[in-house]
């Protein structure tokens, strides 16, 4: 995708609400999260789409990506912090220190957290410097679960001779208005809302719906204004 200066400023402002909210300056600054999902799902599910319907995504190259990228800023962190702790912190909390890091580690600190405190709000997190990687655990889970969810349907489309990017379209939106659904549900715990993708996977859908919606604006403008130019040079040449 086209680097885009908007989305970098929008990441920019939710990075600095994020961080005053920590610091107890700005109420909802915890928002700025949820912001994060959806531009992480504007960014990579028309990516993933793509690549699919050309026919050359592969998945273990995909997931390699990611790990490459995201794994040795979690293996710097968790070093620092077990060094850290080791000297700073008491026993009790340094052991759920090792709990974190290690799952952490495993891009599954969100699961973990889900089990244990299971609120995010909980004062016990307070003695926690890393459980703030759940966000990287529902992240990773995302990356799985959109590539294998994508290329069964386009594989779908394909056995059953229909339009491939249909089929990944409407399982997307299917998928995004079932997880909504599911969060204004009575069904499951505030943690589990939290911390679990299948709570959380609309907010990322929504980001890759908008981003196929401004995708196909824009191609029709293209078109129109292709078409306009053909005009133009007819009507000129008559």
């Amino acid at each position: 995708m086209q680097y885009r200066k908007d989305i970098d400023a929008l990441k920019g402002i939710s990075i600095i609400a994020v961080v005053l909210f920590h610091m107890g300056l700005l109420k909802s600054g915890y928002l700025g999260v949820d912001v994060f999902f959806v531009i992480n799902g504007f960014l990579v599910i028309p990516s993933v789409l793509k690549h699919i319907s050309q026919g050359d995504f592969s998945f273990f190259s995909f997931m390699e990506k990611r790990v490459v990228r995201l794994l040795p800023l979690i293996v710097l962190a968790s070093a620092v912090t077990l060094g850290l702790g080791f000297f700073l912190m008491l026993p009790s909390h340094y052991d759920n220190l090792a709990q974190t890091v290690i799952a952490g580690n495993l891009f599954s600190e969100n699961i973990l957290s889900a089990i244990t405190t299971k609120n995010y709000w909980d004062v016990v997190n307070e003695y926690k410097p890393l459980m703030h990687l759940w966000y990287v655990g529902i992240l990773f889970e995302f990356y799985i679960i959109i590539s294998i969810l994508l290329l069964l349907c386009n594989r779908c489309a394909t056995f059953f001779k229909q339009d491939g990017n249909r089929w990944m379209t409407i399982c997307l939106v299917v998928v995004t208005l079932c997880s909504l659904a599911f969060y204004f549900s009575p069904v499951g715990s505030t943690g589990d809302k939290f911390y679990c993708l299948p709570y959380r996977f609309f907010e990322l859908g929504i980001g890759g719906c908008v981003s196929l919606i401004n995708s196909n604006v824009n191609n029709d403008r293209g078109g129109i204004l292709l078409l306009y130019k053909k005009l133009q040079l007819f009507c000129s040449c008559s």
